[in-house]
């Protein structure tokens, strides 16, 4: 399992605290947090009724690997 993946997992259907997945996965909190809060907006958008987001982009939101931006 990727660890987005496992991150999203862990709040969400495990309870865990940001903390707590952040000690587990040795991933900083900041992106742990970051990772939490983009998965819930898409989520807030699927579930808004007026919104084209569909259950696959979310989804395929979950399982792609991190992008980061390299301009500096």
């Amino acid at each position: 399992m990727s660890e987005k993946q496992h991150i999203v997992i862990s709040a969400f259907r495990d309870g865990k605290s940001l903390r707590a997945i952040s000690k587990e996965t040795g991933i900083n909190r900041r992106t742990v947090t970051k990772y939490v809060r983009d998965y819930e907006e898409r989520r807030n958008q699927l579930l808004q009724a007026d919104n084209n987001i569909d259950v696959k982009e979310l989804t395929d939101y979950i399982v792609e690997k991190p992008k980061y931006n390299s301009a500096n």
